[in-house]
């Protein structure tokens, strides 16, 4: 709702309208008590701050959105929110604050990217092993046909012989009617 309203006029270059519909947000999102969704909302405000290079005010609101952040133990909004808050320290010329956050930002990385890499790995092996199944399931309705293309053909080839051999018989009988 108010979020995705905040961004539209974001995109549209209504920074007011943005930030009063990204503060609705954030006030309806305390309510219902997410840390992870009012985490969001602060680091949506602090992205919008950032924008509009109010870096000081953009650290306040990347600094709520770690602590909820934290508070949700969400690795990866824990690595971004780090990561926004060492970028408008370098903006403020403030270098060691900077360097703290990207040091946290760093800690993180590796766990989020592992993350990453194992939920990839896993819905790979299972595609592979759904793709492995399907195929089995496939050859076996392919082999299912082609026996029961084997079994009309044998029973052609065998109505064709027996119709061969009645029309022999019929052809001797006949033959030998003829000579009699």
């Amino acid at each position: 709702g108010y979020n995705n309203m905040a961004i539209l006029y974001y995109y549209q270059d209504k920074v007011n309208l943005s930030l009063a519909y990204f503060k609705k947000a954030l006030n309806l999102r305390k309510e219902k008590g997410s840390p992870l969704e009012i985490g969001e909302s602060y680091y949506n405000l602090g992205s919008l701050y950032q924008f509009e290079e109010n870096h000081k005010e953009a650290v306040l609101h990347f600094k709520k959105a770690l602590e909820f952040s934290q508070e949700g133990k969400s690795p990866s909004d824990i690595e971004d929110a780090s990561f926004a808050i060492s970028e408008n320290f370098r903006y403020l010329k403030q270098f060691d604050s900077a360097y703290k956050y990207l040091n946290l930002c760093l800690q993180y990385k590796d766990t989020v990217a592992e993350k990453k890499y194992n939920f990839l790995k896993n819905e790979v092996d299972y595609n592979d092993a759904k793709t492995t199944a399907q195929m089995a399931l496939i050859n076996e309705e392919k082999e299912k046909q082609i026996q029961a293309l084997k079994t009309d053909l044998n029973h052609q080839l065998e109505e064709e012989k027996n119709t061969s051999t009645l029309l022999y018989i019929l052809l001797g009988i006949s033959t030998g009617l003829f000579l009699v």
